[in-house]
């Protein structure tokens, strides 16, 4: 080969070599971009995920400390709700004490009240008694004086 198509051949490889490492460097570019990529992707998933586990983490603890707030809450209402049951009994039974006792004092006074009946009837029976008694008196008397003043005017 002459001098100058073997100078032309050379310089044509070389261009082709160069343009084949081109390729060959824009494939590893290539590869490369896709590694980083995958790596940029990988990491923020991770950070995706951290975040999540983060968040997911903080919502358990906000949630188990309104679920204790809740708990907490039932529990004093339990606990109000059971005062009350018990002041409300024991202010049945307050009620029922000034019954039975109103019942007693009643029952007082009912006896009291018929026994005072009784004692009124007993007097008025006596007093009647007593006033037949004296209106036979009285007759008896007025009888012994329309005697006597029939006895005296025979006389005389």
């Amino acid at each position: 080969m002459p001098k100058a198509t073997r100078q032309k051949y050379q310089d044509s490889q070389e261009i082709n070599l160069s343009q084949s490492s081109n390729v060959d460097g824009g494939e590893e570019a290539m590869s490369l971009l896709i590694k980083a990529q995958a790596t940029v992707a990988k990491n923020k998933k991770a950070k995706e995920a951290q975040c999540l586990n983060g968040t997911k983490d903080m919502l358990n603890s906000v949630l188990q400390a309104c679920a204790q707030d809740y708990a907490d809450g039932v529990t004093e209402l339990e606990n109000l709700y059971s005062a009350f049951q018990m002041e409300l009994a024991a202010s049945y039974d307050r009620e029922r004490k000034y019954w039975l006792e109103a019942v007693a004092e009643q029952e007082t006074f009912k006896s009291s009240l018929e026994e005072f009946i009784r004692v009124c009837q007993e007097n008025e029976e006596i007093r009647e008694r007593e006033h037949i008694e004296a209106l036979a008196v009285a007759r008896s008397g007025m009888n012994n004086a329309k005697s006597v003043v029939n006895k005296n005017m025979c006389q005389n």
